[in-house]
């Protein structure tokens, strides 16, 4: 399950719904005024499986710097399963995740960077296509 959560909705998650946490795919982690201000909370995320997404836009700056920094800690820390774009539209947040793939390849290499946004997407919905 994919969940686009508000800071204050954290602290209950984190404080110990493994349970919970292994089908939780985080969205937009790196601009998660919590996750920014603290990128280490992430931590008890990854650990029980739950999967951290970041923005194409946070990994390459788009989003300001804290975001930026959150989004470079968690890809070094390799506790990123997914980048995905922001596409809530063509003009403000285009579905642009080319600059997001060479920012986070500056961190983890060509093969994650690309394996970040083809292949591991890939395997999460995969089941769901007859392909």
């Amino acid at each position: 399950m994919l969940v686009d959560m508000h800071s204050h909705l954290l602290q209950g998650l984190d404080d110990g719904a493994a349970g919970v946490q292994q089908s939780l795919q985080l969205a937009h982690s790196a601009y998660n005024n919590a996750l920014m201000r603290t990128p280490d909370r992430a931590k008890c995320f990854v650990s029980p499986g739950c999967a951290v997404q970041l923005t194409s836009g946070s990994v390459c700056g788009r989003f300001g710097e804290d975001a930026y920094a959150a989004a470079q800690e968690m890809l070094s820390r390799h506790w990123v399963a997914v980048t995905t774009s922001d596409a809530d539209n063509g003009s403000a947040r285009p579905p642009e995740l080319k600059p997001g793939r060479d920012a986070a390849a500056l961190v983890t290499g060509t093969d994650e960077a690309a394996a970040l946004i083809i292949d591991k997407p890939w395997s999460l919905v995969s089941g769901m296509f007859d392909v």
